[in-house]
């Protein structure tokens, strides 16, 4: 993610010659706005990239807050007893 979001901030591109041409042909799936890093999803909403430790932070969020397990707990307790 680091060095695409350099490219799209500065210009700036790696040194290894094939790293550098796969950042410049996937630049035109990512746009950089309000320095933050978004890629285009498959019918073109923007997607936020995140780091590993934001994504540990959403997941955790997610799983343990507001959605909890995804079946109920009756199904949860008669699955693990049987």
């Amino acid at each position: 993610m680091m060095p695409i979001k350099r490219y799209m901030a500065n210009g700036k591109l790696p040194g290894d010659a094939w790293e550098a041409n796969y950042i410049k042909k996937n630049a035109s799936r990512y746009t950089f706005l309000d320095r933050n890093l978004f890629r285009f999803g498959y019918s073109r909403p923007l997607l936020i990239c995140v780091d590993r430790i934001e994504v540990a932070r959403i997941m955790t969020y997610l799983h343990e807050g507001i959605f909890g397990n995804h079946i109920e707990g009756r199904t949860l307790m008669i699955t693990l007893n049987t």
